[in-house]
């Protein structure tokens, strides 16, 4: 990188959606102002985006899950759409948002943190003085501060009054 940055992300995975060879789909996704790294199902993703009238540019079900993040205006936002579109779904998610904070959320797939002077360090795999970001959870890590914010494993919008998103 030629522009010094103090936060990024990276993501590599088995294509599950989407054609192989688009690489306007390749992680992390851009949404907006935000950057989408997303492991994991969005059932129903293209039934979504036509609802929501969202305008995807690729074939992937991770861009949809992407552009209503970007929508989400509180950590409980980013949770409810989560909970809306992956409800029950196991997913490892990482997003990095303008300022340089990253949301890192994680239900049944593994997803590792390491606080360390210098950084915090997000992996699939456990790697030396990493733990296992707490299962069903998305949190914020934010210049040294952590927001938690639990995800359902199952979710009914009737209960909960939908997500929070601006429209």
């Amino acid at each position: 990188m030629s522009t010094p940055v103090g936060s990024l992300i990276g993501h590599t995975r088995l294509a599950t959606s989407g054609r192989h060879d688009d690489l306007a789909a390749a992680q992390p996704l851009q949404a907006g102002r935000l950057f989408v790294a997303h492991n994991g199902t969005v059932p129903g993703a293209a039934l979504y985006a036509e609802r929501l009238h969202l305008t995807p540019t690729t074939e992937s079900d991770s861009e949809v899950l992407a552009l209503l993040l970007a929508k989400a205006t509180t950590l409980g936002g980013a949770a409810d759409t989560l909970d809306l579109l992956t409800p029950g779904v196991p997913l490892a998610l990482l997003v990095l948002e303008p300022g340089g904070s990253v949301l890192a959320a994680r239900r049944g797939h593994p997803l590792h943190v390491s606080r360390r002077p210098e950084g915090t360090y997000f992996c699939s795999l456990p790697f030396e003085g990493s733990e296992a970001l707490t299962d069903s959870t998305v949190t914020r890590f934010s210049a040294g501060l952590e927001e938690v914010q639990a995800l359902s494993t199952t979710v009914s919008l009737r209960s909960n009054g939908g997500a929070s998103w601006t429209l």
